[in-house]
Order: structure tokens, then C-alpha cells, then sequence
């Protein structure tokens, strides 16, 4: 069962979607109060970060899979041909580049959560509470909670801040980067958990470790 706002997003995204987003926005908000409009445009930001993660890991499998299998020596001569047709340069490099970063990211805040906690993410949060999708930014949140709260601490810390979503919101129990954001909020936690991962001194290297061919991107 989805939540009203993610069935919304996912009507005004189909194949029927109203061709004026923002009327049609606007026109869902007007009767909530400021509180469910709000969570309402959050949902749409988190879904929309979600999504753009989702695609450009897809966008870079695909590219790795056509380098790879060298597909483009079918029909093209080169691949700097191929490069050519699809723009590679100003529109597939730069998803590429931008998944890679993501990625870095999100294995050096596992990394961080694990050594704090001492087991992996999805050890750590009850099945019930697991998203479907780990984004970057709940996993950078939730290795910035996991040096200031023990496991315990923060799964109770975490339930409640679901308990004190809006109404609207608590049909799925479904763990949200905004759910950790109150609680490092209520434990006085500075806007310092928004600093790039590459300063933050528990972050290592992770260049090394991760491994592209290097195909994939020139």
C-alpha cells in the first residue's frame, strides 16, 4: 500500500499526468494544512531523489554492459561515433560521474554505520521499518546518528520520530530521511552531519576500493 502522496506522485507522473504540474499541485495542497503540506511536498522531494538515484545507476549499468559486450561495434565503427550519437559528453558522462560520487558515498556511510553499531544497515533496522530503496542522503543521515547514539538508542529514537509524523504519513512505518533528520535534531545535533563525506575524518579513502571498468567512463 502506498501513501497517498507516493499514489499521487505516481498519477501525476503516468501516463495521464495534467499538463500544468504546478495547478495541479497547487489544487492537492490547498485543502491540508500547512503542516500535511509540508510532509506532502517532502515525500515528492524524497521520492524525486529516489528516483533520480535509481536512474543513473540504471544509465551506468547500461553503459558498462554496452562497453563491455562491445554492442556499439554492430552498427558503428567506433565508439567515439557512438559517443557522438547519443550525446555521451553533455548528457550520459555527467549521470555517470554523478552515480559514481553517489556511490563512493553511500559504501563509506555503510562503513560507518557498521563500525558503530557493529552489524550492516539492514541488520540494524527492523524489517518492518527497511525502505525499499536506501538513498545516499538516509544513509549519510542515519552513519551521522550512528557516531552519537548506540543502535538501540537510535531505533527507539527513530520509531518515535515515525509516531510523531503527521497523520498522513504514519500508514507506512517506512524509515525516511526526514524521520532521522528530527532525531538528530532533538539530540542537538549541529547542521555539521551536512558536510561533504570527504571531510568527515571517519570516511576513508574509498576511491581505491571501488573498482570501475575503466571503459565506462573517458
Amino acid at each position: 500500500m502506498l501513501l497517498p502522496e507516493m499514489e499521487y506522485l505516481r498519477e501525476t507522473l503516468g501516463p495521464d499526468a495534467p499538463t500544468d504540474l504546478r495547478a495541479a499541485l497547487k489544487k492537492r495542497l490547498e485543502n491540508l494544512s500547512e503542516l500535511e503540506q509540508l510532509d506532502t511536498v517532502t515525500q515528492i522531494l524524497m521520492s524525486g531523489t529516489a528516483a533520480d538515484e535509481k536512474l543513473s545507476e540504471l544509465i551506468f549499468a547500461a553503459w558498462e554492459y554496452l562497453c563491455e559486450q562491445h554492442l556499439w561495434s554492430f552498427k558503428f565503427e567506433s565508439l567515439e561515433q557512438y559517443r557522438q550519437l547519443i550525446s555521451y559528453r553533455d548528457t550520459v558522462k555527467p549521470i555517470i560521474q554523478r552515480f559514481k560520487k553517489s556511490d563512493r558515498i553511500k559504501v563509506a556511510s555503510l562503513s560507518t554505520i557498521e563500525k558503530h553499531w557493529q552489524t550492516s544497515i539492514y541488520q540494524a533496522i527492523p524489517k518492518h521499518l527497511a525502505p525499499q530503496h536506501w538513498s545516499k542522503h538516509l544513509l549519510f543521515l542515519l552513519s551521522s546518528l550512528s557516531k552519537h547514539k548506540s543502535r538501540d538508542d537510535a531505533i527507539a529514537l527513530l520509531k518515535e520520530s515515525i509516531h510523531n509524523r503527521p497523520t498522513r504519513s504514519r500508514q507506512k512505518p517506512e524509515l525516511m530521511a526526514s524521520d532521522v533528520e528530527r532525531v538528530l535534531k532533538s539530540i542537538s545535533i549541529s547542521n555539521q552531519y551536512t558536510t561533504h563525506l570527504s571531510e568527515d575524518k571517519d570516511m576513508p579513502a574509498w576511491n581505491n576500493w571501488l573498482m570501475y571498468p575503466r571503459s565506462s567512463i573517458q
